[in-house]
């Protein structure tokens, strides 16, 4: 059964969309996920080797975009990210992952299953095998450039 809804988790005109996530040996997982940036956006997703080399935050009082959404801060030196094995970007919202529970690798939904980023990186970092499946959310390009509420945050400091 899914975890508690949080406050705010409900949004208008928001269809989930059902984006496939593929597991070990031709096994896959589909999730179910809402957008949650304000603008025209893709889901994708990206394979990795660990470690990523992300710094992940949760947006707070951020206009139009719904507080707790994961997002990807910076990308650190040293990760598969920096390295261009990986198309992560700042500013992608990362909403699922996969992760291994009890030897079985599976895909969780991230603002379903982690309350911070604590438990979101511990489901990355879980991925027994080094490697993990990523889904973000990015701006397409079609109603500006995806930045504006990253340029938004910049100003408010």
């Amino acid at each position: 059964a899914p975890g508690p809804r949080r406050a705010g988790a409900t949004r208008l005109a928001a269809a989930a969309e059902q984006v496939t996530v593929p597991l070990e040996t031709g096994t896959k997982a589909t999730l179910s996920l809402t957008r949650r940036l304000p603008m025209g956006t893709q889901f994708h997703v990206i394979k990795a080797n660990l470690p990523l080399g992300l710094r992940i935050a949760q947006m707070e009082g951020e206009r139009q975009v719904e507080d707790g959404t994961f997002y990807v801060q910076e990308v650190m030196a040293g990760g598969a990210v920096a390295f261009g094995e990986a198309d992560i970007r700042v500013g992608d919202v990362v909403h699922g992952v996969t992760t291994s529970m009890a030897g079985q690798k599976g895909a969780i939904e991230t603002h379903v299953a982690c309350q911070d980023v604590d438990e979101l990186s511990q489901a990355i970092i879980g991925n027994d095998d080094g490697s993990v499946v990523v889904v973000v959310e990015r701006a397409d390009g079609t109603g500006g450039t995806g930045m504006e509420w990253m340029i938004d945050i910049a100003r408010s400091f």
